[in-house]
């Protein structure tokens, strides 16, 4: 299935749409959420199934084909195509497996990559080089989006969320320019400033590396320096896919270990002794940190995942705490 160009006519879920602009970048991957048996033609029956990950497992989620209208028109998620509807469908079971479509308005990008995949979603804030980790990620096949502020400029558009496909690092003149493509989900509004479509910089560089990664037309798609970035946007999300989905896209291994529990009042939750210990051994470095001088070391993610959804709890960020050991709050 081709990328494709949305628009949101009333629920302000931006970070919803981005997250579904990384999922058509990998048709595995759309696929595990979006399953292909379905049409509005064979064995049709007016309902529709898509699979969300929820609490350690895979769940479908069935809905009809009535979609919000206002005056004939959809006040939800609008394909560029007149005739799709299928990004409106999942939108709507989306919906259904947080509660409603107010619950999933003005909502962090990482909870629909996680519930999209079942994978580990790591937050950060742009504040130091996080590069190397993004083109780490994107070669790795992980689904990362990143937001804007409250101020921005250049036509980009303030508090929005944007799919990154692509890190690249140039020969520019004398030196190296290290550059990020983003994607709005919109389709268009792109960023004006440098290393745009039509800048200048691009004059400066090879015309078979120019020819690879540029294309002058209005899709909603364009590059970024990282310094801009890091300047015009403030946060990052990255989504590693675990083992669970059964999908290899990439040649980055995982081991996947889930365990479950509970912090109870008068028990666990009031005495430090009572909770639970695990005793962990790392054996394989990473393969990747060689090169940056971090032989010998490897990554660790300890993600705590709450059963219910709680409104007030960003319940999928995650930060650094120490060293390669990430822990979700």
């Amino acid at each position: 299935m081709p990328e494709e160009d949305w628009s949101v006519v009333l629920t302000a879920n931006c970070g919803f749409l981005s997250s579904l602009g990384c999922l058509t970048l990998t048709e595995e991957y759309l696929s595990l959420v979006v399953p292909q048996d379905q049409s509005f033609k064979h064995n049709y029956a007016g309902i529709f199934h898509f699979r969300f990950w929820k609490n350690g497992e895979w769940v479908d989620v069935v809905v009809d084909d009535r979609l919000p209208t206002k005056n004939k028109k959809l006040v939800s998620v609008k394909s560029a195509e007149e005739n799709e509807f299928w990004a409106a469908l999942l939108e709507k079971a989306f919906a259904k497996l947080r509660g409603s479509y107010e619950d999933i308005e003005y909502k962090y990008a990482t909870i629909a990559l996680q519930n999209f995949t079942g994978g580990v979603c790591l937050w950060h804030f742009f504040k130091a080089d996080l590069f190397p980790t993004i083109q780490r990620a994107v070669k790795a096949k992980c689904l990362l989006t990143c937001a804007t502020g409250a101020v921005t400029g250049k036509n980009l558009i303030a508090a929005h969320a944007y799919s990154i496909t692509g890190a690249e690092e140039v020969s520019y003149r004398d030196g190296k320019v290290q550059l990020i493509r983003l994607r709005n989900p919109w389709g268009h509004k792109e960023w004006k400033g440098q290393w745009s479509d039509d800048a200048p910089e691009w004059n400066d560089v090879a015309p078979d590396v120019k020819n690879a990664l540029l294309t002058q037309k209005e899709d909603g798609e364009f590059w970024i320096s990282y310094p801009d970035l890091v300047k015009e946007y403030e946060s990052l999300d990255i989504c590693h896919i675990a083992p669970s989905t059964g999908v290899n896209v990439n040649e980055q291994h995982w081991s996947l270990t889930q365990m479950e529990g509970s912090w109870k009042k008068g028990d666990s939750a009031e005495k430090f002794l009572a909770d639970p210990r695990f005793r962990i051994k790392l054996e394989v470095p990473d393969e990747d940190q060689a090169a940056a001088g971090d032989a010998g070391l490897c990554t660790l993610i300890v993600a705590l995942k709450p059963k219910v959804f709680i409104e007030k709890v960003p319940d999928f960020l995650l930060y650094q705490v120490s060293g390669r050991i990430l822990f979700l709050l």
